[in-house]
């Protein structure tokens, strides 16, 4: 059932420390990692598309310590908002540089943010990749674009394989959901009451 409720985020590798050390200690450092990784991963970001150091510095401190971070910071929608600038980087390697490293990265990065615990945060950071991808295909020659493009879908499909230990019981769980029953008018199922 842990593996099926999304924000449980067992496979997160934020929620790995409270594996292995005490309970308190470990929601500090996984804060601690969530905060490093989302503004280290705006820093490369930043030094990719070719802004300088101070900069890119500045773009990791406001991204990685904003107030949006800092607020979720407890929330799982923030383990999946840590990644969006890795998935940015990635887009953009991808794109601009041919080759399997990109797109294993892409596919590693794309895995591990459906790993957050927030499937709607993923749909909103893979909206964002998307339109991010458009504008890194805009910066290419024509005649390399197809092959760009196939080389974003594999890398897209190969994280969601990768992530699918974690998608495939979750789909099971939200297809028996409550919810969906009653959005389709359907009642629920009741317990009979015992005295």
């Amino acid at each position: 059932p842990f593996v099926a409720n999304m924000q449980s985020a067992l496979f997160s590798p934020f929620n790995w420390p409270s594996l292995v050390l005490p309970f308190w200690w470990s929601l500090g450092l996984a804060a601690a990692l969530k905060l490093f990784a989302s503004a280290f991963g705006a820093f490369l970001l930043a030094r990719a598309l070719a802004i300088r150091y101070a900069g890119a510095l500045m773009a990791g401190l406001v991204y990685g310590f904003g107030l949006y971070s800092v607020v979720w910071l407890s929330w799982p929608l923030s383990s999946v908002w840590a990644w969006l600038p890795w998935l940015l980087l990635c887009v953009w390697t991808t794109v601009l540089r041919p080759g399997a490293r990109p797109v294993a990265a892409l596919a590693l990065v794309v895995a591990v943010q459906f790993f957050g615990g927030h499937p709607e945060t993923s749909f909103h950071i893979l909206a964002v990749g998307s339109f991010f991808a458009l504008l890194a295909l805009s910066r290419i020659e024509r005649g390399a674009r197809l092959r760009a493009i196939g080389r974003l879908a594999l890398g897209l499909v190969a994280g969601s394989a990768l992530a699918a230990v974690a998608l495939l019981p979750f789909l099971e769980l939200l297809a028996r959901s409550g919810d969906f029953e009653n959005r389709e008018g359907k009642t629920g199922g009741h317990f009979p009451v015992t005295a």
